[in-house]
């Protein structure tokens, strides 16, 4: 490796390595980090720190701690409460009388008069909205 020239702020190497020991069983799994640091002026200088879980402390699996999760109940209850203040469809054709047909859509309904239209459009975006990249073979059948 090239060695660096010297400068009030020397580049640190950061070493991290994460054991995933019995990942398949997360009440047992014990986190080990460990983080190596070698910095530029003292070359045989190591820092090591390891954290380990206690054994007697159980980690809950992921399935109980969805299940079980008390911020999931708050954003139910908050959804459920905030339903009445959502419009599932417009219904403007009741309100202006000189509008004669309506086409109702997924994101806008199209009101028909004789000499206009009106459009009423709301801010719920489909995939074939937006320019997604990350999707393949989007709107495929």
């Amino acid at each position: 490796m090239i060695d660096s020239t010297v400068s009030l702020n020397p580049p640190n190497n950061l070493h991290t390595k994460v054991p995933l020991k019995n990942f398949q069983s997360p009440a047992v799994f014990t986190s080990t980090n460990r983080i190596t640091c070698r910095l530029h002026k003292f070359r045989n200088l190591k820092i090591r720190a390891t954290a380990m879980r206690k054994e007697s402390e159980q980690q809950p699996s992921f399935g109980d701690t969805l299940l079980n999760n008390t911020r999931k109940r708050q954003v139910i209850d908050a959804a459920t409460t905030s339903l009445s203040n959502c419009l599932s469809e417009t219904n403007l054709h009741l309100t202006v009388p000189a509008l004669k047909s309506k086409s109702r859509g997924k994101v806008r309904d199209i009101y028909d008069s004789e000499d206009y239209l009106v459009l009423v459009t709301t801010d719920r975006q489909s995939a074939f909205d937006r320019v997604l990249a990350s999707i393949p073979f989007k709107g495929q059948v």
